[in-house]
């Protein structure tokens, strides 16, 4: 039961709240984000489809609409830290979700939708190359274009936002994780030292492996990010050199689009081969 009492005053008077309707889709329940006032689509990043705290209540109360609950659309000056399956069945925290707590000990905190996970909402600002979300540890992490899935199940009678950047910043790094830098990716032919690696690939034990994804062949993987990532583990043994891992996948068959628009994404699957990578070459046999 969505408790509006217990929202934040100031969120209340912005108009940045949408409705949304829960669906089964392929055995999972998803929320679509609608527009109050026309239940059309809402979007993250479009404020004509966003509405008034009031606006959004009187749709939610309109049974008739069948209206399950409603979001806030995050924007610049709200953090929102998510954590998952994080309160078991008898409302025990887990030590994560206890630690977040305490590092924000005063800002609005509530109980998720699901009553498994907590919402922790305070005032500061992410770095632009911040990690959203660390998947291992059920926890995630923003400050822009997201809905945020209210129910003013507070804890501790948490109602007020607070402005906490030293702790935000710690969390980011700290646990959340952090990514390097992202870099102007150049699409380049290899040079000679890298056509010398590939050609070392060619005649050890990898090459079958190595020349199919080479040619963009990853009929053998999930997914596309699985191959990007065994082409970086096959290269992380043979130079740790990160230039030289990144020239060679980008002249590869595996590049694409993806890389170019997000320009993060390469050097951070380089960066986990080359952690994860216990041997490296060292010229006297062949891998």
């Amino acid at each position: 039961m969505f408790k509006e009492e217990n929202i934040p005053s100031e969120m209340k008077g912005k108009k940045q709240w949408v409705c949304y309707r829960k669906k089964e889709v392929d055995g999972k329940t998803k929320k679509f984000m609608l527009n109050p006032t026309d239940l059309t689509f809402a979007k993250a990043n479009d404020p004509t489809t966003w509405s008034s705290f009031l606006t959004a209540m009187r749709a939610l109360k309109k049974q008739e609409l069948h209206i399950d609950g409603l979001a806030f659309v995050l924007t610049d000056g709200y953090v929102f830290i998510d954590t998952d399956h994080s309160v078991d069945d008898e409302g025990n925290v887990n030590e994560l979700s206890q630690r977040l707590l305490s590092m924000l000990s005063e800002t609005y905190a509530e109980r998720s939708c699901s009553g498994h996970g907590i919402h922790i909402i305070a005032k500061g600002k992410l770095e632009k190359n911040a990690k959203k979300r660390n998947d291992s540890l059920g926890i995630e992490i923003y400050d822009t274009k997201r809905f945020l899935c209210m129910t003013g199940d507070v804890i501790d009678g948490r109602k007020e936002i607070i402005y906490y950047p030293k702790q935000i910043e710690e969390i980011s790094k700290s646990i959340v994780g952090w990514m390097p830098p992202p870099r102007k990716i150049v699409r380049t032919a290899p040079s000679m030292s890298e056509r010398e690696i590939i050609e070392k690939i060619r005649k050890s034990r990898q090459r079958d492996k190595f020349n199919a994804l080479y040619e963009g062949n990853i009929s053998g993987y999930p997914s596309a990010s699985n191959a990007d990532f065994a082409m970086a583990s096959i290269l992380a043994f043979w130079t740790q050199d990160r230039n030289q891992i990144e020239a060679i996948m980008l002249s590869s068959g595996l590049s694409r689009e993806k890389w170019e628009k997000n320009a993060s994404y390469l050097p951070v699957t380089i960066e986990k081969a080359l952690s994860q990578c216990s041997k490296s070459y060292k010229g006297e046999c062949e891998m």
